[in-house]
Formats: C-alpha cells, sequence, structure tokens
C-alpha cells in the first residue's frame, strides 16, 4: 500500500472509531462502521497485524477526544476492542476466500494441467506407435520389394532366358544345316515360333505383375476382370464383382490405389481364407468411391492381429498406407465365423497437389 492510501485508510479508520467510542453509551452501538473497514482494509492490503497496529496508533492519536459517557465494566472487552474485532473478523473472512479461491483455482488448474498431460501422453504413445508402424511398414516394402525382384530374375531366368537359349541353339543348327528338308524346315521354324510365344506369354505375365497396361489402357474394371479371370483360385471359390462406372472418373493414381488394395485382399482370400464366395463391389457415395472385398472364409481376431507379423505378411499396413496416401480411409473388419471385410473409402481429387502428383 502506499503512503497515501495508507494515510487515507488511517484518517477513515481514525473517524470511524472516534464515532464508535462517543456513541458507545448506546446499549447497541453498530457495528456496520467497522465491517466495512474491514473490507477496505483488504482491498488496501492491510494484513492483521498491521490493521491492529494501527488500531493502537489511532486510539493513542484520539484518546483525549473521547468522551466518557459510561465507565467500562470489568471483564468486558472495551468498546474500542469490539471494533477492531469487528474490523479484524471482515478483514479475515475477506482473506479465506481469496485463499479458499485460490486454493479451488489451483485445484482446476492442476486438473486441466493432468488431464493436458494425459492427453499428451496418449498423443505421444499414439505418435511413437506410428512412428515404429511406420519403420515396420518401410521395412516391409523393402522386404517386398526385394522378394518381387528376385522372383522376377529367378523367373526370367528360369523361363525367358532358358527359351531363347534354346531359340538361339535351333537357329544355329538351321544355318548349318545346308541339306535339312523341307518339310524339316518348317517342323524346325513352327517349334522357335512356339518357343518365342511362350517367351512373350511370360514376359507378358510379369509385365501385368509389375503394372497392368489394361489399368492405364482400358481403366479398372477391366483391369480387376481380368485379374480375376487369371487369378490362380481353386474351383471351389466364386468370385463376383460389383461395380460403377463413376469409379473411372476418379484420377489413376486413385484408381491404382484400388486396383492394388483388390489385388492383394483377393490373394489373402485365396491363400488364407478357405472361403467359398468372395464379392468386390465399387460403390460410389457423396465425395467418393467406397471398395470393398468380404470374403465368408474363417477370418481372424483383430485384436489378436494387428500387433503381429501376420498383419504385415497379409499387407494390410501396405494396404491403409496406400489408401491414406490419397486421403481415403481404410477399414479391416474380420471376425471368425462371419468373414472378413475389407474397405477403403477414397474421396474423387481435392486439391491441385493432388492432381499434379
Amino acid at each position: 500500500m502506499t503512503t497515501d492510501s495508507n494515510q487515507l485508510f488511517e484518517q477513515q479508520y481514525q473517524a470511524a472509531l472516534l464515532r464508535h467510542l462517543n456513541g458507545r453509551s448506546r446499549k447497541r452501538p453498530s457495528s456496520r462502521p467497522a465491517h466495512l473497514l474491514g473490507g477496505s482494509a483488504f482491498e488496501a492490503g492491510v494484513n492483521v497485524q498491521g490493521l491492529v497496529r494501527m488500531h493502537d496508533k489511532v486510539l493513542s492519536a484520539i484518546a483525549a477526544r473521547i468522551q466518557v459517557n459510561r465507565p467500562a465494566v470489568p471483564g468486558q472487552p472495551s468498546s474500542g476492542a469490539v471494533f477492531l474485532l469487528e474490523a479484524l473478523m471482515t478483514l479475515e473472512e475477506q482473506i479465506l476466500q481469496t485463499h479458499q479461491s485460490a486454493c479451488e483455482e489451483l485445484e482446476a488448474g492442476e486438473s486441466q494441467l493432468a488431464k493436458k498431460s494425459a492427453r499428451f501422453s496418449k498423443q505421444l504413445a499414439e505418435s511413437r506407435r506410428q512412428q515404429k508402424q511406420s519403420q515396420q511398414l518401410a521395412h516391409q516394402i523393402l522386404l517386398a520389394q526385394e522378394e518381387e525382384r528376385r522372383e522376377i530374375s529367378r523367373e526370367l531366368h528360369d523361363e525367358v532366358a532358358q527359351i531363347l537359349a534354346g531359340i538361339n541353339v535351333r537357329l544355329a543348327a538351321l544355318r548349318e544345316t545346308g541339306s535339312i528338308s523341307h518339310k524339316n524346315l518348317e517342323k524346325s521354324i513352327a517349334q522357335t515360333q512356339q518357343m518365342i510365344e511362350a517367351s512373350v506369354i511370360v514376359v507378358h505375365r510379369y509385365a501385368r505383375k509389375l503394372r497392368p497396361a489394361m489399368l492405364d489402357d482400358l481403366g479398372l474394371i477391366p483391369a480387376l476382370r481380368s485379374f480375376i479371370k487369371e487369378l490362380p483360385h481353386t474351383k471351389d471359390l466364386t468370385i463376383r464383382l460389383e461395380t460403377t462406372p463413376e469409379v473411372e472418373t476418379m484420377d489413376n493414381m486413385r484408381r491404382t490405389v484400388f486396383y492394388r488394395v483388390a489385388q492383394e485382399a483377393l490373394l489373402n482370400v485365396v491363400r488364407h481364407a478357405e472361403a467359398r464366395t468372395a464379392t468386390i463391389s465399387l460403390v460410389a457415395i457423396p465425395k467418393g468411391i467406397r471398395l470393398e472385398i468380404q470374403d465368408d472364409g474363417k477370418a481372424f481376431e483383430m485384436a489378436d492381429m494387428v500387433a503381429t507379423v501376420d498383419y504385415q505378411r497379409l499387407g494390410l499396413l501396405g494396404m491403409k498406407e496406400r489408401v491414406q496416401m490419397v486421403g481415403g480411409k481404410f477399414y479391416v473388419e474380420s471376425k471368425p465365423g462371419k468373414g472378413t471385410n475389407v474397405r477403403a473409402v477414397i474421396p474423387y481429387l481435392t486439391n491441385l497437389r493432388d492432381e499434379q502428383a
């Protein structure tokens, strides 16, 4: 409290105390001024000890001006002490209320801090989980790429290279044989042509495996029909394709994502589900397309699957990353006895950056 405000409050206190003491001849002098001064003391920043010291100082200053109308009663507090006690009670009440309010604000702040801390911990744990998942996915992609390259290299060496070597041997034999008959020549040429056709078929097969030209030339629906037709599934599995023409209005990247998700999901059905039927459906929804691959196979428990290698082995992480890459959402619902439902919802082109990609 400043010197000016201290002097002003002291003057107010002195005047009120003097009025109180000079009016003590009344049976019940008013305590309201003391209550008001107690509140003013709190607002002015005067503490309990300061108010007591000020009371003693003021009482000494006005002692000569006090009218003694009634003698003091032994054993009872003086009128001045009663005035001070009334002011102190109000001051202490104000201090207590302020303390309680501060405690409540502190508790509320601690509660908010605890909630924010819990939220932050949850977000941190989720971030670490996603980071670990991304690392696992990157590792899986590298392994898958290396395995695919090894398979293509082996097949090209075992099939195409062997066929081409055989063609080279036949051509060399034809060049060195001058007396071959016309009939044998035609037979040898026919066999060589068959070998060339076989090599072309192998090259086309692996070209489609890397990326089907039909997807770029004719669209997603013909590419899916062709994949289903060539899929090496058992005769006991029936695959139905339900489509919507709106899917062909999507950009090439999104149609490619749909193709890869359907491709991986169907391969999982063939390899693991032991299903009798599988349905691929492409449905137009507001602002996008929904792809679903539903089978009636043996399925699996999702809670047990997500944290295991099987989740990666089934390619679910790769499917999810592909869908999220184009702003879509990926879901897997699987329960033993009810089959598996793989669902991808992808919006139409939404911004220029997607279009440029």
